[in-house]
């Protein structure tokens, strides 16, 4: 076995840890087996003027059903849809969206938009008609981010109380990053 594949290993094996250990940290427990299959649904969710692509991954069973918001690092690749589905399988539906002007969502990337609409996402899933549609328990919504989307999380759950957890996977300062470049020209990569 390659090391790479070693590390990849662990690296799904701590994702999968970690999944549980969120999961027990909100008391969720796993949705009983019933009539109710998981499932996934394309989402357009409006934020200021433009249409964010989304979709949700469902839990199956009966709800209501804490729900986990991925955020996806500075427009690139990754989308952690490896942690959807653990949350998924442990009974979280699971949403995961693309920012402004990234990936086929319209309007213009910023990082101030990216901000924005992440309050806009969440008011989406907030509404009465999307909390019925998916049987959502809007007491229990964790954010989760990666790079960009970590510095995301991080900001919006210290602005939005009803967040109820949050986790930042490699989390970037975007703000504090041009600051320590001014302190610190040397550092500045161009």
């Amino acid at each position: 076995m390659s090391a790479a594949m070693s590390t990849g290993r662990w690296w799904l094996r701590g994702c999968l840890a970690w999944a549980g250990m969120l999961a027990a940290a909100v008391n969720a427990m796993p949705a009983p087996i019933s009539d109710a299959p998981p499932g996934q649904v394309e989402l357009k969710i409006p934020s200021e003027g433009a249409a964010l692509n989304a979709f949700m991954y469902t839990a199956a069973g009966a709800g209501p059903h804490p729900l986990l918001v991925l955020l996806h690092g500075f427009p690139g690749n990754e989308r952690n849809l490896d942690l959807a589905q653990a949350a998924r399988q442990a009974g979280w539906d699971a949403l995961y969206f693309d920012y402004r002007g990234s990936w086929g969502s319209g309007g213009r990337f910023s990082f101030a938009h990216a901000l924005a609409d992440v309050s806009q996402v969440l008011n989406y899933m907030r509404a009465p008609a999307q909390r019925q549609r998916f049987d959502l328990d809007t007491s229990r919504i964790v954010l989760l981010g990666h790079s960009m989307g970590g510095g995301l999380a991080l900001v919006t759950a210290e602005r939005d109380p009803d967040v109820r957890c949050t986790a930042a996977l490699a989390a970037w300062n975007i703000g504090g990053e041009p600051a320590d470049w001014r302190r610190h020209p040397q550092r500045r990569r161009d």
